[in-house]
């Protein structure tokens, strides 16, 4: 798996998620079955909670056991970008991510983010996420 892992983007391999009954209530699936896949470059995956069983990677990382590698190497990666695109490069990759999820309009992205609903603070973090063409 981990050889698979170095020459896709994200790969997941018979993950299975399954919440624990509560109330009396029996365990709930996640997700039925397992979840095969195998993305290249330029995919997305939001990792809310580990799995119950089988395992993912992310450019060759476990989200099990490196999540915190994941998350450091996203961080730097967005901050080199953001130190290498000059002013007005920069200026106009946000305005484009922005402008990509909904939040460009209206005066929205001049509001503090601390004002945004939930939904919008999802989208900001997509439109941060996308600034200088990520690989993940």
């Amino acid at each position: 798996m981990r050889e698979q892992s170095t020459s896709h983007a994200i790969v997941c391999n018979k993950m299975k998620k399954v919440y624990p009954g509560r109330d009396g209530n029996p365990p709930k699936m996640g997700s039925e079955g397992y979840l095969w896949l195998f993305l290249r470059e330029s995919a997305s995956m939001t990792v809310l909670v580990k799995p119950t069983s089988g395992s993912a990677f992310v450019q060759g990382l476990d989200i099990c056991t490196d999540m915190d590698r994941v998350y450091t190497s996203m961080g730097l990666t967005l901050g080199n970008t953001v130190r290498k695109e000059a002013s007005a490069e920069l200026d106009q990759a946000v305005q484009e991510s922005l402008k990509s999820v909904n939040l460009l309009h209206g005066g929205v992205a001049d509001k503090p983010a601390g004002k945004y609903s939930g939904g919008m603070k999802r989208r900001l973090s997509v439109a941060i996420s996308l600034i200088g063409s990520p690989k993940v």
